[in-house]
């Protein structure tokens, strides 16, 4: 039989502070992610209950409509009503597209032109007849994107 051995391992020093600093290690990163305080609460108020925003969201489903604008070629980006991302290369602005949407989708429209000259070219996304933002020009600019 043999007896164990009074002379440590050589690496066990080593594997010991390595031991060591995972552990703190660990503590530190328990600590930061368990520290974090909670929100006050904010005092009590006399205020009325909130109301209905102002512009209500569209009620779905609804007609989705994308519009490039500016002269010359364009690529275009959007996706459709299915959510497929779609690319046009080269169509000519003004540009239009409409379709129905159930709301589940993305809604986005990206312009690009490259041209030697500074493009003026822009985008716009109307939703159900509103439109979801102000329309985004890109003065000199080569690209412009909008979303609803």
């Amino acid at each position: 039989m043999s007896t164990p051995s009074a002379t440590p391992h050589p690496h066990a020093r080593r594997l010991l502070r390595t031991a060591r600093s995972l552990a703190v290690l660990a503590a530190l990163v328990t600590s930061a992610s368990c520290t974090a305080e909670a929100p006050a609460a904010a005092p009590p108020t006399s205020a009325p209950p909130a109301t209905a925003s102002a512009t209500p969201g569209p009620s779905w489903p609804a007609t989705v409509v994308y519009e490039a604008t500016g002269t010359g070629p364009a690529d275009i980006e959007y996706y459709d009503a299915a959510g497929q991302f779609r690319q046009l290369s080269g169509k000519k602005l003004p540009w239009r597209l409409s379709f129905v949407s159930d709301g589940s989708t993305q809604r986005m429209v990206v312009v690009t032109q490259r041209t030697d000259g500074a493009p003026t070219m822009g985008c716009r996304v109307t939703i159900g007849g509103t439109e979801t933002g102000p329309p985004k020009i890109s003065n000199g600019g080569w690209r412009a994107t909008c979303a609803g």
